[in-house]
This record gives structure tokens, sequence and C-alpha cells, in this order.
């Protein structure tokens, strides 16, 4: 019994010897999306790898190797189903002997659903429904790839499949799930990867969707792109561009004041600033910004007659300068 219990003793050290610890933190899921797929790679050159999940609600969907059979993938799908608040799971990669190589732990937090999605969902562009009343990619630098996902939501009166959908040759379009049951969601990512030669400023523009050559929908999208040299010259900075307000009260009114710095040897003017919602209204102290001076930008956000996580978005252009655009960012969680 004695030499039993020292064996299992030197086995479980060796595996704990083995292993390691890997955190990876999916930050907020959106509950009105019912499940939520990620994708692990590991390398292994002489033995078979396994995954294994410690909840049923994670469920291991497919493991693909590669043809020199050194690559493992798999994807793993969470549901989201009825499941509210911070959740933290194992996962765990062992080698065919069993023994445990890899403990990954992931974390992340399952937000409340909407209780009135047509209107909180007001914006039409069928056979969708979504927050957004434009789709903006927000800013980057020439050479960037600009990702961006979102909440649909499926009114058509029928189940979608999206597996094929396309909106043009330089964004790509992505569903998940891309089967999409009526009076369900799914999470759309649109990624334009933009290049040394791409247009520079503030593009806006509505693209269609296109599933098996027919016209799905039509989407109003927005970015701007700055040239590289911005972002190691820029003459404006702002001492804060992302506002994160946590949880809000339906009917709350939030105000914040942020700082224009002209930080050049010449005066800048702001030519216009847009806003991409109603709520989000905006002041500024002075369109001109004297050399070595700043202004205040004053944002005004009203909660009323908003609901769930919202992100709304200001761009502050500036005429005749390099630096065409900053963007401010304002994201808050709205509840009754």
């Amino acid at each position: 019994m004695a030499k039993s219990f020292l064996l299992l003793f030197i086995l479980f050290s060796f595996q704990l010897m083995g292993q390691e610890e890997t955190f990876l933190d999916l930050g907020q899921l959106n509950g009105e999306i019912q499940v939520k797929s990620i994708s692990i790679e590991r390398t292994a050159s002489e033995t078979t790898l396994s995954l294994l999940a410690n909840e049923s609600y994670l469920q291991i969907k497919q493991q693909k190797r590669n043809s020199n059979d050194s690559l493992f993938v798999w994807d793993i799908i969470i549901d989201l189903k009825g499941r509210r608040g911070n959740y933290s799971n194992t996962l765990d990669i062992a080698s065919s002997e069993g023994l445990l190589l890899e403990k990954m732990i992931i974390s992340y937090q399952i937000l409340q659903p909407v209780q009135d999605v047509f209107k909180t969902y007001r914006n039409e562009y069928w056979p969708f429904r979504a927050r957004e009343n434009v789709f903006n990619l927000r800013t980057g630098f020439q050479g960037d790839t600009l990702v961006q996902k979102f909440n649909m939501y499926n009114f058509s009166g029928k189940a979608l499949d999206l597996q094929a959908a396309i909106i043009s040759d330089s964004i790509m379009i992505k569903f998940e799930p891309d089967l999409v049951p009526h009076h369900t969601f799914t999470e759309m990512t649109l990624m334009y990867a933009t290049s040394a030669r791409s247009p520079l400023g503030f593009e806006k523009m509505i693209l269609p969707i296109y599933q098996d050559n027919d016209t799905l929908s039509f989407l109003p999208i927005q970015w701007s792109i700055l040239p590289l040299s911005d972002h190691r010259n820029q003459l404006v900075m702002a001492n804060r561009r992302d506002f994160d307000f946590g949880t809000l009260k339906q009917g709350e009114l939030i105000h914040e004041i942020t700082l224009l710095s002209n930080v050049s040897q010449e005066p800048v003017k702001i030519s216009h600033i847009e806003s991409n919602c109603d709520c989000l209204t905006y002041e500024v102290s002075n369109h001109m910004i004297p050399p070595g001076g700043n202004i205040q930008l004053k944002v005004k956000f009203d909660t009323s007659d908003r609901l769930g996580l919202e992100q709304k978005n200001i761009a502050v252009f500036f005429k005749n300068t390099k630096q065409t655009v900053i963007n401010f960012t304002f994201i808050a969680n709205v509840k009754n």
C-alpha cells in the first residue's frame, strides 16, 4: 500500500511539473447571443493531444490537424443561454499518455439581454435589426486592419443561412452563428484590411451584403484612415478618448469633459464634429485651437430610451492638417 501511494505521488508530481497555466480573458459577452465560439491551437510533433472541458456547457466541436500532423485546432462553443454574470472555466490539454501538459483558465462576463428587442434594436436593415444607425469601424492608420463586431437580430420570419455572405472585395463579413433561426441573434464581424495606398480621411458608404448572388441587405458603414506619419507626429492630442460608464440606469444623464491640446506650432481648426447617435451630443469651447493651447470638448450622454449594451462614437475632424480626425468611444450598459 505504501509503495502504491508513493508511486501515485511521484506520477502526480511529474504531472504537475509538466503542466503550464494559461489565462484567457474573453471580456464581456452579450447574453443575446446564445453561443460564443473560440479557437485554440497547439503544436505537438511526437504525441497526440486531447482537450478536456470542466463544464457541460463548454462543447468541444472539432479537432483538426494539418498535413504534417503537428498542429491541433479545437473549436470551443460556450453555451450562453440562460446564464448571466461572471464565469471562469478550465480547459485541460493532455497527451495521449494522460499527462496534463497545460491548464487553460478562461474568464468572461455574460451580460443581461435587453427586455424589449424592437425598442432597443430600432434600426432596420432587412432582414436584420441593429442598435447601430451606422456601423463604425473607427479609426486606423494605413496598413491597419479595422475589426468591429455587432449584434444583429433576425426578424425576417425565416431562418437565415449566412455561411456564404460577402460584402465587398476589401471588407470581409462573418456571422457567428452563421445559421440564424427567426427571432434570434447573431454576431456580425466586419473586417477592413487597409494598405499603404488606402485612401485617407473619413469614409461613409452604404454597402450591399450578397448571399448566393442575391442582395440580402444594405449596411451603412464608416471608418477613418490616417497616414502612417500621424501617430508619430500628431498635431492634436486628447487627454482621454475612451469612456466606459459601466452600468447606468435608464434615464440617467452623463456629462464628460475631455481636452483637445494643440502640440504643434500652428493653429488648428476643427472643421466639423459628428456623433453616430442622437443620444450623444457635444459642445466645444472654441473651433480654433491655438499653438500650445487647448479647448474643452463637452459631451452629454442621455440614456433615455436606451437599453442594453450601448457603444457610441464622436469624431472630431480638422481642417487643412495632415491629421484628419480624432475618434472618441463611449460605452455603457443601460438597465431599467
